[in-house]
C-alpha cells in the first residue's frame, strides 16, 4: 500500500507540475504578443510622422515619373497610409504583418462600366513596409515605390501576375 500512496502522489506532483508549466508556457506566450503589440505600437506612434514624410515624398517623386497618359488616368486615385491592415481586412484575408499594401476598388478599365460603392483607393501600410525594410531609410523609400507602382498596377487591371513580371 505504501508503494500505491507513493506512486499516486508521484502521480499527482507530476499532473501539478504539468500544470505549472503549462500556465507558464501560457504566461510567457501572452507576454511575447504584449512585447509585440507594443513594440508595433511604438513603431507607429514614434516613427509614424517620420515614415509618412518620406512616404509621401517617394508617392510625389513617383506621380511625377510616370508616364502622361498613366498620370492622367489616376489624378483622382487617393493613396492613404495607414500603420498597418485593420481588423476588418485582416478578416478579409489580409495578412496583418505581410501585406506592403492595398489597392481596393473596381480596377480603372472596368470602372467605366460598373458602378461602385467606395472609390477606388490605395493604402500603404507604413508599419509593415518600414519592418520589412529591416528599418533602412533608403530601402523603405524604395519598398514604398515598389508597392505604390504594384498597387497602380492593380488599378489599371493589372492581375497579380501582371504587376509580378513586371517587377513589382
Amino acid at each position: 500500500r505504501e508503494a500505491a500512496d507513493r506512486i499516486e502522489k508521484a502521480e499527482s506532483e507530476t499532473e501539478m507540475a504539468k500544470a505549472r508549466s503549462a500556465r507558464m508556457v501560457a504566461e510567457a506566450q501572452k507576454m511575447i504578443a504584449e512585447a509585440a503589440a507594443a513594440r508595433t505600437e511604438a513603431v507607429a506612434k514614434g516613427k509614424a510622422a517620420d515614415e509618412a514624410k518620406a512616404a509621401a515624398a517617394e508617392v510625389a517623386a513617383v506621380m511625377a515619373e510616370l508616364p502622361d497618359p498613366v498620370r492622367q488616368r489616376i489624378l483622382d486615385l487617393p493613396v492613404t497610409f495607414e500603420p498597418q491592415p485593420n481588423p476588418e481586412m485582416v478578416a478579409g484575408g489580409i495578412h496583418p504583418d505581410r501585406a506592403l499594401g492595398l489597392f481596393t476598388g473596381v480596377p480603372y478599365p472596368s470602372a467605366i462600366a460598373v458602378s461602385q460603392r467606395l472609390p477606388p483607393q490605395i493604402i500603404l501600410f507604413l508599419v509593415n513596409i518600414w519592418n520589412y525594410a529591416g528599418h533602412d531609410r533608403t530601402v523603405f523609400a524604395e519598398q514604398v515605390r515598389i508597392t505604390l507602382l504594384h498597387e497602380i498596377g492593380h488599378y489599371l487591371g493589372l492581375d497579380e501576375r501582371g504587376v509580378r513580371t513586371r517587377g513589382l
